[in-house]
């Protein structure tokens, strides 16, 4: 709904009505006095008013609200199911895409971290602590680095199962981050009340938007990029069950995602925090609110 009539909207911009012009100009032929021209919609017009409608259809039909004390709506688990599905189609799609065509993720994902990453498991098929890499300029103290993946637990457990990863390996590992960060990000949306095409399309903006595509080559930063939405997935769990282990997972993953040690991890400390911040200040009674969570937000720390 919507979609229909923005692909109208576009074939009526690159093809003008002609028909219409045509009845018109009989009309003014055939009438002695002067008629007020009427046009039919432009094309842009027809465009932005079934965009108009998709994005109606996507607000205004949402799942019912779930605050911080309401179970699961029924159908949450086939929603959820969905939309990890989506997300790990789109992954799949665009990692295959890159195979059709022959191409790999440029630039300083080639001439730097995907060196980083044979090093460290080279290294550590030899049995040798990584911590130094005589390969990089004159010598290279990695462990200092934090774009050399020692600290980032999922390139270190591949770089130790995969030591020779090719290129193309390589960028699955990169686009597996995205794909498991857009799939949390939908997951998030289905929480906060939305509808699945809602969280649908949260999945492909966190997949496919412009911090993505226009990072893609920093692995480091895509790696902190995907870790936010995991982190705010489980901080909306930890503070809805108030379970301390849901405290632990969330702590887990936002050390995890701190360790990435640039600039993209930093900012994101700074929106869990004030997310957290704000589900405190938005509670009826915040001091009882803390107090019936305070195994979920001790296990936090």
């Amino acid at each position: 709904f919507g979609i229909g009539e923005i692909f109208r909207g576009v074939g009526k911009t690159l093809r003008p009505d002609r028909e219409a012009a045509k009845a018109h100009r009989d009309r003014e032929e055939n009438q002695s006095l002067p008629v007020e021209p009427v046009f039919p919609p432009s094309g842009a017009a027809v465009c932005k008013r079934g965009a108009g409608r998709l994005i109606l259809v996507l607000v205004t039909r949402p799942m019912p609200s779930m605050d911080m004390d309401s179970p699961p709506k029924q159908g949450y688990a086939r929603a959820s199911a969905a939309v990890v599905l989506w997300a790990m189609a789109m992954g799949v799609g665009a990692f295959v895409s890159r195979l059709l065509i022959d191409v790999t993720i440029p630039w300083d994902a080639k001439a730097q971290f995907h060196y980083f990453f044979r090093f460290v498991g080279l290294a550590r098929a030899r049995g040798e602590a990584p911590l130094w890499n005589p390969y990089h300029f004159s010598g290279f103290p990695s462990v200092a680095d934090p774009q050399s993946f020692l600290f980032s637990p999922t390139f270190l457990v591949a770089a130790w199962v995969m030591p020779e990863a090719s290129p193309m390996a390589f960028d699955a590992l990169v686009i597996g981050h995205l794909v498991a960060g857009a799939a949390a990000a939908g997951l998030l949306m289905l929480r906060l009340g939305l509808c699945v095409p809602a969280a649908c399309l949260a999945v492909a903006i966190v997949l496919f938007g412009g911090p993505a595509m226009g990072r893609l080559q920093h692995v480091g930063q895509i790696v902190s990029y995907a870790w936010l939405p995991v982190c705010l997935l489980l901080l909306r769990l930890a503070l809805e069950k108030g379970r301390a282990y849901m405290g632990f997972a969330f702590g887990l993953a936002a050390a995890l995602m701190a360790l990435g040690r640039d600039q993209v991890a930093y900012l994101n400390c700074i929106v869990l925090a004030a997310a957290a911040l704000a589900a405190f200040a938005a509670a009826p009674a915040p001091l009882a609110w803390a107090r019936a969570r305070a195994g979920a937000l001790a296990a936090m720390v």
